[in-house]
């Protein structure tokens, strides 16, 4: 039995290896704050990329998610984001972020939601896989669907029961993103417009604003003024 949570990932990584994947992550779903990754074998700077562009807000996985327990492939979501006529915000960030993971490699990711009353903690289990095409990536995950669903209700349960790290706990301090806090403690220290500000950080004013706009979300405030205020007042800035 895995003693600590770095053992308990290297365990998990070696089951999710033998059954031919490559990397898996484990997030708690919540369906009214950030998300952050607690454990997983995906790249650390996907996951700060992710973050920092504040593509939670707009993350169609986790729309989908709130309102469905059925497992899904992200290529499923892709199809539908790419064939919307419409051009929202949403739907251009979700680009993105698609085009994003992309990068790295990951041919297609199939998201296992896992609900257990015995560990009272609703998860998201990611198998996703570098190096091989979609059409095997999803012939593998068909053919080891059972096992899939058995070993995220196993993570579920041992994770909540022996490592309390697992479970997570969404703070403020996890809930803004550092490069927002950045923007806010620019914006406070430096008279300037929108563009100089933009320049000054070497960002696009749209990024800029998406980090204000994450930053005012994150304290639950709707001015910038507000949030500066709320994060000097909680020593972050």
């Amino acid at each position: 039995p895995a003693k600590d949570s770095n053992q308990f990932k290297r365990l998990i990584k070696s089951i999710v290896n033998s059954l031919g994947f490559s990397d898996f992550a484990i997030t708690q779903l919540s369906y009214n704050d950030s998300l952050r990754e607690r454990l997983g074998t995906t790249s650390e700077s996907l996951l700060e990329s992710y973050l920092e562009g504040g593509f939670y807000e707009h993350d169609i996985v986790w729309q989908y998610f709130a309102s469905n327990k059925t497992p899904i492939y992200q290529s499923v979501l892709v199809d539908y984001i790419y064939r919307s006529p419409f051009s929202t915000e949403m739907i251009n960030r979700n680009r993105e972020l698609f085009n994003m993971v992309a990068s790295y490699g990951y041919c297609d990711c199939f998201f296992l939601p896992i609900t257990t009353q015995a560990a009272c903690v609703d998860i998201l289990f990611t198998i996703t896989s570098t190096g091989i095409n979609q059409h095997d990536f999803q012939s593998r995950i068909e053919k080891h669907r059972s096992e899939l669903k058995s070993l995220g209700n196993v993570i579920a349960y041992l994770g909540h029961q022996k490592f309390k790290s697992f479970r997570i706990h969404i703070t403020e301090n996890l809930r803004i993103t550092p490069k927002a806090l950045l923007v806010l403690k620019t914006m406070a220290e430096k008279d300037m417009t929108l563009k100089s500000l933009a320049d000054h950080l070497n960002l696009s004013i749209d990024t800029v604003n998406q980090h204000i706009k994450s930053a005012r979300s994150a304290f639950g405030v709707k001015t910038s003024s507000a949030a500066i205020y709320q994060a000097t007042k909680k020593g972050l800035i």
